[in-house]
């Protein structure tokens, strides 16, 4: 961050986090967030349908 000359205040929420890094960072931080949001709809959607 010092480096780059940011503030601690530019990444406080993620909305900010993901204008401020590139897209070599970005990428893999959406694809982790969506391999575990599918596990979980699944398992969700199984255990609704099972009743």
């Amino acid at each position: 961050m010092r480096k780059a000359g940011l503030g601690v205040q530019i990444y406080a929420t993620q909305d900010k986090i993901t204008e401020h890094l590139p897209e070599q960072v970005n990428n893999p931080a959406s694809n982790f967030r969506n391999l575990f949001e599918l596990p979980v709809l699944f398992y969700g959607l199984y255990s609704a349908a099972a009743l």
